[in-house]
């Protein structure tokens, strides 16, 4: 009863309360608890927000929330789940708990059990939560993350805890789970591992914003050491300190995620600095996209230019992957070689004609497509020369060390020249001397002008896919058979969740449209390239918009076609005005799921 009494209290209190001091009222709340009843009261909060947040459509109204939760749990009946005035109206109707209520009863309790439980207070009282508000990336945040732009830039001490000190803490858990070193040593490292990661967070970040991160790492050891399942709960705790972050305007993120490996579990996290937030709006939906950039040491890299989970409130954006997209593979073809890599090296080596067809193509249309969607009038060109003449100079490079040294070209704007290093001994000095100029042309303002325009395009577009995936996300959350939806022309899943995200991507791109099918395309004709949702999301997307803008002469494809063929189809679908791709995709999108595209506005950023 009076862990159900404080459970309503704390509701109560987030329901009445406006969503700009929601963050404060959340930790009032709670310290306002006995210590006694305080994990289990947050326990049940968690439970009822949950359950809360899979019936409205409403999710993202963190208020509206909590008196849904409230209600549900006062065994309200009829209520609108949707109707957010009328559910306020029923919230204010229905009455709370008095405070006093909940600790009537605590002198008895105490008289009963206070020199067992005096320890335990004590304890409770000094730890972090142990669980988290699973609506607590709903808080009201500030600056860039209320409106979008740029977040404030944490200070050395924040990054060099996340950097360092919690990548030392990982490691050293990491070695006592797997038995590397003597179970004494493995304890010892990750004590003081975390000691230093406990005294550097108290001083970076103040104890109340260190409280959500030591919780997170309660679970991880929960998770890998005592093999506790509530893997869930870990994600939302991590969300929980990320949103904390934000709510402080800080320009920093903390994914984390729990891999299967070797028979045990292992948490993943990765750190992040935040380089810019934009805002998106589709209905009564507010999706928040940010763009990361690793600031970690940790070996493990995820080989996506963006991602994102149901239980992860954000669209995340990586910002060094795109950069090495563009500057490693896209721009080196669109200078004066026009051919873009579509094929494996293998089937481009056997010289049939389709594939060079195919490549011109994928060329011109992805310089064209980058070009026209530039704010300014300015051509590629001129930059895409500069990346194709240094990508040339590193694959000379590779081709006379074959065999002895690994040679690959940079995956960043800037190369320092005078940090080649080991390749001094490999480079020619005219070599060096070309990379010097090459350099200082990627330094001109024209360049650089040029290239923050192509980059946030492009950024813009990998945004609008992974809110795709973010609006399927909330739409799976109010229907428990969502999974079928995805299931569809035979594909799994998880490669229709991405037929999906690219379908809706295409249709919203406008000029870029061309481009992202022939991104996407590539997973279809490069022999090398993985096998899995990828390249089954490719097939299904050029088979169906292929029906959509059938051929004007009616001839129709193979039931099951191969490469070549594909490529013919991937060449008529280029054939016409972006627009014309953009809604065929559109309508492919709303045949195969069944319902119409969601709305979708950048609104901040």
């Amino acid at each position: 009863m009076l862990i159900h009494r404080a459970t309503l209290q704390v509701l109560a209190e987030l329901g009445r309360c406006d969503s700009s001091v929601a963050a404060s009222v959340r930790r009032q709340a709670y310290a306002a608890l006995d210590p006694l009843i305080r994990t289990a009261a947050r326990r049940r909060v968690v439970r009822a927000v949950a359950s809360a947040l899979s019936e409205t459509e409403s999710a993202n109204d963190e208020g509206h929330v909590h008196r849904l939760a409230f209600l549900r749990l006062r065994r309200v009946k009829e209520l609108s789940v949707d109707d957010v005035g009328e559910l306020r109206e029923r919230f204010v109707a229905t009455p709370a708990p008095a405070p006093g209520a909940i600790t009537a009863w605590l002198p008895r309790l105490l008289a009963l059990l206070a020199v067992p439980l005096l320890a335990l207070i004590l304890y409770l009282g000094k730890r972090p939560p142990e669980s988290v508000d699973p609506f607590a990336t709903a808080v009201t945040t500030a600056g860039a993350y209320a409106g979008g732009g740029r977040p404030t830039p944490p200070t050395e001490g924040q990054r060099r805890v996340l950097r360092e000190d919690l990548g030392d803490y990982l490691v050293a858990l990491d070695a006592l789970a797997a038995d590397a070193l003597p179970p004494a040593s493995a304890t010892a490292r990750l004590d003081h591992a975390r000691v230093r990661l406990t005294r550097d967070s108290d001083l970076a970040f103040g104890p109340d914003t260190s409280s959500f991160l030591y919780a997170l790492l309660d679970q991880s050891e929960a998770i890998t050491l005592e093999g506790n399942l509530a893997i869930d709960s870990h994600t939302r705790a991590a969300d929980a300190f990320a949103a904390e972050l934000a709510s402080r305007g800080l320009g920093l993120y903390l994914d984390t995620d729990v891999w299967q490996m070797a028979g045990r579990r292992r948490v993943i996290m990765s750190s992040f600095e935040v380089e810019h937030v934009s805002v998106y709006r589709s209905g009564r939906a507010r999706i928040t996209a940010l763009l990361l950039r690793r600031i970690d040491r940790l070996v493990h890299r995820a080989g996506v230019l963006g991602y994102t989970r149901p239980a992860t409130r954000d669209a995340l954006v990586l910002a060094a992957p795109i950069e090495g997209n563009l500057v490693a593979d896209v721009l080196p073809s669109l200078g004066d070689d026009e051919s873009y890599p579509m094929v494996d090296p293998g089937t481009r080596a056997g010289g049939e004609p389709w594939v060079a067809e195919l490549e011109s193509a994928a060329a011109r249309t992805l310089r064209s497509a980058l070009g026209d969607s530039l704010p300014s009038a300015r051509d590629v060109r001129p930059l895409a020369q500069l990346f194709e003449r240094r990508r040339a100079i590193f694959d000379a490079v590779a081709r006379r060390v074959e065999g002895r040294v690994r040679v690959h070209p940079p995956r960043s704007y800037r190369f320092d020249a005078d940090e080649m290093g080991g390749l001094s001994g490999i480079t020619l000095n005219s070599e060096r001397s070309e990379l010097a100029r090459i350099e200082a042309g990627l330094e001109e303002p024209a360049a650089r002008e040029v290239w923050a325009q192509l980059f946030s395009v492009y950024v813009a577009s990998v945004e609008r896919h992974e809110v795709q995936h973010r609006l399927d996300f909330l739409a799976d959350a109010r229907d428990h058979s969502a999974a079928s939806r995805y299931e569809v022309r035979g594909l799994s899943e998880r490669a229709g969740r991405e037929l999906s995200a690219y379908l809706a991507q295409m249709a919203r791109d406008g000029d870029l449209a061309p481009s992202t099918l022939t991104l996407l395309a590539n997973h279809v004709f490069d022999r090398h390239a993985p096998h899995g949702a990828y390249r089954m999301a490719a097939y299904v997307a050029l088979m169906g918009l292929a029906e959509e803008l059938p051929a004007p002469d009616g001839a129709a494809h193979s039931p099951r076609p191969g490469r070549e063929e594909l490529a013919r189809i991937y060449l008529r679908l280029l054939d016409g005005p972006p627009a014309r791709l953009a809604n065929a995709a559109r309508r492919l999108w709303e045949r195969l799921f069944r319902r119409q595209l969601p709305p979708l506005e950048r609104v901040g950023g």
